[in-house]
């Protein structure tokens, strides 16, 4: 399913509900609060949804939680991959360590030029 037909799918959906809440909500004066009620239902399901998603296990790797990070691959992807996925995350990580950071990012900007 690509995005274009999804986002068409949304679009019909947004005007079917929209069609719904006018035919079915008589009285003017409830309209607006029965659209907004229904404009909050997303919004609601995904900070409900959220506590439910897993740490990342690069962020986990990275704060030397290992075990958990192992875990939590495990879980998502399988064990046949677990191991090599761990290791390329881990190569990563030392890659990046000695990579600038957000701090010379922010000298950089503060101090107009790079020195």
């Amino acid at each position: 399913i690509n995005a274009v037909y999804m986002g068409n799918v949304g679009i019909v959906l947004g005007f079917l509900s929209a069609f719904l809440t006018a035919e079915l909500i008589n009285d003017p004066s409830w309209r607006w609060r029965t659209t907004l009620g229904i404009g909050l239902i997303p919004p609601v399901a995904l900070v409900t949804l959220l506590h439910f998603l897993p740490e990342s296990p690069r962020w986990l790797l990275g704060r030397g939680r290992d075990a958990e990070a192992t875990h939590i691959v495990r879980r998502l992807g399988g064990s046949e991959n677990a191991d090599q996925t761990m290791q390329e995350m881990r190569d990563l990580l030392r890659a990046e360590a000695g990579a600038p950071g957000w701090a010379a990012f922010a000298r950089v900007a503060r101090e107009g030029g790079p020195t």
